[in-house]
């Protein structure tokens, strides 16, 4: 718990984590259940591999010279 929120951190896989920054006045339960639901559908995708693939996808793209 913080200040300002709450973080929850939960692991994914090939120790990759997802992180979680929540208002402070939101019920931790449901942020944890929906977290396990993500995880639980959607964490075998979330490779390294694609992540970087995302973050570069999300990088502005340099002029061609």
């Amino acid at each position: 718990a913080m200040d300002e929120g709450s973080l929850f951190v939960m692991a994914i896989s090939d120790g990759s984590l997802l992180g979680v920054q929540a208002a402070p006045d939101c019920d931790m339960s449901v942020v944890a259940y929906h977290m396990a639901l993500f995880v639980g559908r959607a964490g075998h995708v979330l490779t390294p591999e694609l992540r970087s693939e995302l973050r570069k996808s999300m990088e502005p793209r340099q002029a061609e010279q």
